[in-house]
C-alpha cells in the first residue's frame, strides 16, 4: 500500500481543475490522527483516565494512542485481539519492566 500522505516521500503536486502543476512552494502534510478520552475511572483505575492522541506510526498494523502527559499507550496487543493500555508500547524488552494497566 501506498505510505500515508504524512510521510510521502516524493514532491507534491498541487491539482487545480483538470491541470496539475508542480508545487514551487514547500507543502508540508501534517497528521492529526484522532484522540481517545478515557474518564470515570476512580481510585486505583483512575491512572487508566486521560487523553490519549494517535500516534502517526501503527503497532502491529493498528492504531497507537499516547497520553504524553501521563506516560502511557492504547495499542493493540500482537497476536490477541485485545486493545491494552499501559506504560509502555507493546511487551516489556528483555524480562524489563512494563505494567500493563487494562485489557
Amino acid at each position: 500500500p501506498p505510505p500515508p500522505p504524512h510521510r510521502t516521500p516524493s514532491r507534491w503536486a498541487l491539482a487545480a481543475g483538470e491541470a496539475e502543476e508542480a508545487a514551487e512552494v514547500f507543502l508540508e502534510c501534517v497528521f492529526h490522527g484522532q484522540r481517545v478520552v478515557v474518564s470515570g475511572r476512580r481510585g486505583h483505575n483512575e491512572r487508566l483516565n486521560g487523553v490519549y492522541d494517535e500516534l502517526p506510526e501503527d503497532y502491529g498494523g493498528f492504531p497507537v494512542y499516547a497520553d504524553k502527559e501521563r506516560g502511557t499507550y492504547i495499542y493493540r496487543r500482537l497476536g490477541a485481539a485485545v486493545w491494552v493500555i499501559g506504560n509502555r508500547l507493546g511487551p516489556p524488552l528483555r524480562g524489563g519492566r512494563g505494567a500493563v494497566f487494562a485489557e
